[in-house]
């Protein structure tokens, strides 16, 4: 638990609820340094899915 209540998060739309999120969640470190989701085209490391 990161005591982030993820419900009082406020958008107008879909799009900027997981923006919102996102930076909700992870640094702005880790959202400089990562990216979403792993892949081969970047060897840029994924988001910690655990968070």
């Amino acid at each position: 638990d990161n005591g982030i209540n993820l419900l009082e998060t406020a958008a107008p739309d879909p799009a900027k609820y997981a923006l919102a999120l996102m930076d909700a969640i992870f640094s702005n470190a880790e959202m400089a340094n990562c990216c979403s989701k792993a892949s081969k085209r970047t060897t840029r490391p994924g988001l910690d899915s655990e968070k």
